[in-house]
């Protein structure tokens, strides 16, 4: 019945279609979309031992085969539905790129593609197959006991995109390379057999892969990209050869950059658990990295306030209890190492709160941040042990007393000490704490916050026009505005609602963002300097996950709405996931420490820091609040009624019409909603 009315529902799309299908035969792969198969969504393909689907360095997507053996099985239907009607005239073309590491091509194997009728083993034949071997390239047809090639002895060049086309026309064969002929025969000194003949006598071509060896002995196409694989029942000209390979969109146009080792390709850094996966691991990989015998200073400081938002997320859920055990440990355990202290001064005469590192420097901020992660500690411990909260509430019942208010000098102030305030009046319920939130902050944005732009210069020694980038315009940096916007969502989140300058906070912090989001680029980063982007144009991570944060935080209590902020951070998550985060679950591209945008730098995946994995794992902890909160539906439910139905075909027809809009109707994500989409849905429909 299922199949019954899959044919059915096909046949009425088909209709809808605004192209009329063709007799002939043509199925192509250009891997652009979700669905893990040909353009048309027919011929549903599997990935296999780590293959994946992956962006090149300029966006195009591809097929890439990974080290670990990995291969595309093709499916049966290729072969007995497609493969087995070429039975005269044929062009199968396929783009490839190896990789100049970590490949064997010298081995026997390394098939692109092939078709054959029994599983591989250590003596296979009835297979038709490509080859990228060294010294063998091209075509082979082994038919019973005979073995029929189209060859040559040339290489292909590693770490260049390649065209290979074979095309039978008449009773020649011919091997291209690049658009040119590498290799021409004539079939009439020897036998040629059509796939549809090979088809015939094997009885079925079940086993067709891309990647994979049609020998167990032989090699696996490693380490290998692949795109625009096309099967036509019709011989290409050499004309039509030469175009395809020279085409906008083919090889001289494309990234030889492999994305390698993409973990988002991997684990899906949208849902609840893979957002688990992505916390686990990140917070982990660096609590090994530096261990817990660190100073207090701001920077190991900041990493705390990361690993304690991933505990309190966890303690909000109450699950993974080990977890949120081992990780509130590790912070205990560096509070305990530091004595529960910041600056070590016992002496308040001797306090300072200009720039200091030295012990008496009590009252600066970066000495102070370390008290955000002691109080939140005190607060999940059952004893109250108050000697975590001691020190704190020295220094900052100090500081709160004092006539000063120009503690907050600097920009990065508003995150390491701002958000310390409204948790010491939570703490105590002492309403000065309140009072000198105020005052402090008062100053600061009298000093560096500029009413017009929405934004804080650094400090008082970058205020334009004063100070300008090399171009003349205001040198806003973006770490430093996204320390503030950090510790703006951190204020809020903490004190009352009803405090009668909370609006005030809220109205800063809603200005501050509607500004951000028009200094994102389009990958998604915010660099260094926000509004001159000629000045710092290179990836950089840590303002990046600090603004991802803050605008989350926004959209997750409400204050932000949604349809305006969440294609930014969209954007931004899929940068910091996509790019940011390497293999090894450090997080790249992050601006060491400094106190501006740099000009021209340069920052790459080794870049990483403590502060900037501190910042990752505050917006990974709010992206995992928004998922649970917005769990995406199951694929192919266009109208989110929690099932795949008729109905979601209809839904996709209806946008198509253009008389709905659906957010999930374009399935396959290939960025449009078209008949491709119904077919995804029809192929979800059928497989139940």
């Amino acid at each position: 019945m299922k199949n019954r009315m899959r044919y059915l529902i096909t046949a009425l799309c088909l209709l809808l279609a605004t192209s009329v299908y063709a007799a002939d035969i043509k199925v192509q792969y250009t891997f652009k979309g979700n669905t893990i198969g040909d353009d048309s969504g027919i011929y549903v393909a599997k990935l296999q031992n780590g293959a994946r689907i992956i962006k090149m360095k300029d966006g195009n997507r591809v097929l890439y085969t990974g080290l670990d053996d990995g291969y595309l099985d093709l499916g049966s239907a290729l072969g007995n539905e497609v493969v087995s009607r070429l039975s005269a005239d044929l062009t199968i073309s396929i783009d490839l790129m190896v990789d100049a590491d970590d490949n064997s091509l010298s081995s026997d194997g390394n098939l692109v593609w092939v078709f054959a009728s029994q599983e591989p083993d250590s003596k296979p034949s009835n297979y038709m197959m490509m080859k990228a071997r060294n010294g063998a390239v091209g075509y082979t047809m082994r038919y019973g006991g005979g073995t029929y090639r189209t060859e040559t002895s040339r290489s292909l060049t590693t770490g260049k995109w390649h065209t290979l086309t074979y095309v039978h026309s008449g009773r020649n064969t011919y091997l291209y390379i690049d658009g040119e002929v590498a290799v021409a025969a004539n079939s009439s000194s020897s036998i040629y057999y059509s796939p549809a003949q090979l088809f015939k006598k094997a009885g079925s071509l079940d086993y067709n892969y891309i990647g994979k060896p049609a020998a167990t002995d032989n090699a696996y196409l490693r380490n290998t990209c692949i795109d625009n694989f096309v099967i036509e029942d019709r011989a290409w000209t050499a004309e039509e050869v030469a175009a395809a390979y020279k085409n906008a969109a083919s090889l001289s146009n494309k990234s030889t950059e492999i994305q390698k080792d993409n973990l988002a390709s991997k684990y899906d850094f949208w849902s609840h658990d893979g957002l688990i996966e992505l916390m686990t691991n990140v917070d982990r990989t660096w609590q090994e990295r530096m261990g817990y015998r660190t100073r207090s200073f701001w920077n190991w400081a900041v990493f705390h306030t990361g690993n304690m938002e991933v505990v309190r997320y966890l303690n909000e859920r109450q699950e993974q209890q080990t977890i949120y055990n081992e990780f509130k440990e590790f912070s205990e355990n560096w509070g305990e190492a530091n004595n529960w202290y910041g600056s070590t001064g016992d002496d308040p005469s001797l306090w300072r709160y200009t720039y200091g590192e030295e012990s008496n420097y009590a009252l600066f901020g970066d000495w102070q941040c370390c008290f955000q992660t002691y109080i939140d500690l005190y607060n999940l411990d059952g004893q109250k042990n108050e000697r975590m909260v001691a020190r704190a509430k020295q220094v900052m019942s100090y500081m709160m007393r004092s006539d000063t208010v120009d503690y907050w000098w600097w920009a990065d102030a508003l995150y390491m000490a701002m958000p310390v305030l409204p948790k010491m009046y939570n703490l105590t319920g002492d309403n000065g704490y309140l009072d000198k939130l105020y005052f402090c902050f008062d100053y600061a944005r009298n000093l560096m916050y500029n009413e017009q732009d929405h934004l804080f210069f650094r400090d008082a020694n970058y205020v334009y026009p004063m100070h300008r980038t090399s171009h003349g315009m205001p040198d806003y940096w973006s770490r430093g505005d996204g320390w503030v916007v950090a510790g703006l969502a951190k204020v809020l989140a903490t004190v009352p609602k009803n405090w009668r300058r909370y609006g005030m906070f809220e109205d800063i912090y809603k200005d501050m963002c509607s500004k951000v989001i028009t200094c994102q680029v389009s990958e998604g980063f915010w660099p260094e300097s926000l509004c001159d982007s000629l000045f710092a144009t290179c990836r950089e991570s840590s303002g990046t996950s600090l603004f991802t944060y803050g605008l989350l935080w926004g959209v997750n209590n409400g204050v932000l709405k949604p349809d305006v902020y969440m294609p930014a951070i969209n954007r931004a998550w899929t940068y910091l996931t996509e790019i940011a985060l390497q293999e090894d679950w450090t997080v790249g591209y992050m601006q060491p420490i400094g106190a501006a945008a740099n000009e021209g730098a340069q920052l790459y995946p080794s870049n990483i820091t403590d502060f900037g994995t501190g910042a990752f794992l505050l917006a990974a902890a709010e992206m995992a609040r928004y998922a649970d909160a917005h769990p995406r539906p199951v694929p192919g439910d266009v109208n989110e009624d929690k099932q795949v139905d008729i109905n979601d075909v209809v839904a996709i027809i209806n946008q198509m019409a253009g008389t709905a809009t659906w957010q999930y109707a374009d399935v396959n994500d290939d960025e449009k909603v078209d008949i491709n989409d119904v077919v995804a849905v029809i192929n979800l429909m059928a497989e139940g």
